[in-house]
């Protein structure tokens, strides 16, 4: 699920984002590039040191929101630099401001994305709730294959797209994703589990 969500325009080709707003210089972009490592690291770092105080539901929820609300500034962003013959660096410098911003939004979401499977599966059960994790691979063909062609032929317009993506992952953890925090999940869990054993036992 967390493969569709637009990451990988910035994780695999930063560089042809910033080509389409204007910013073209090798140097820059690996300056952007750099950043945007440490940015990870701080951003990974704090999230994961108070993701275990909010439910699940809450931290997707907050995450795939506040990633659809950057796309959006960067969509609009990116049509005024391109409108504008890419002269004006605000321009240019809101849409890295955004890609930051969405680039921390998406840790909030990827520190809980494999775990959440395994603490809504029980416990004999998880091995095969992780190979739901095919799907990411499927999304991932789709990104190494699709993504650099479009964004070169479409520019900022294939953006829209994973504002698409990010609705629709909204809807679904609305509507689907447990309300419960890590320790209520995993305690549901074991019951499952252990209710299970004790039904197979022979009488």
């Amino acid at each position: 699920m967390l493969q569709l969500e637009g990451n990988a325009l910035i994780s695999y080709y930063l560089h042809i984002v910033l080509n389409n707003v204007g910013i073209t210089d090798s140097i820059t972009q690996l300056k952007f590039n750099i950043g945007l490592s440490v940015w990870g690291l701080v951003a990974s770092v704090l999230v994961a040191s108070i993701v275990d105080k909010f439910r699940r539901r809450t931290v997707f929820f907050t995450g795939l929101s506040s990633m659809c609300f950057g796309y959006v500034i960067w969509i609009i962003l990116s049509a005024l630099a391109q409108q504008r013959d890419f002269t004006d660096k605000c321009l240019s410098s809101g849409v890295v401001t955004m890609i930051f911003l969405y680039n921390g939004c998406n840790i909030i979401c990827a520190v809980i994305g494999t775990s959440y499977v395994m603490e809504v599966c029980q416990h004999f059960t998880r091995a095969v709730g992780s190979t739901n994790q095919l799907s990411g691979n499927i999304a991932r063909v789709f990104n190494n294959y699709v993504n650099p062609i479009a964004m070169e032929k479409i520019t900022w317009k294939y953006y829209i797209v994973w504002c698409y993506n990010l609705v629709v992952l909204i809807v679904i953890v609305y509507f689907f994703c447990l309300k419960f925090g890590s320790d209520v999940l995993g305690g549901r869990a074991y019951i499952r589990t252990a209710h299970t054993y004790l039904q197979n036992q022979p009488h």
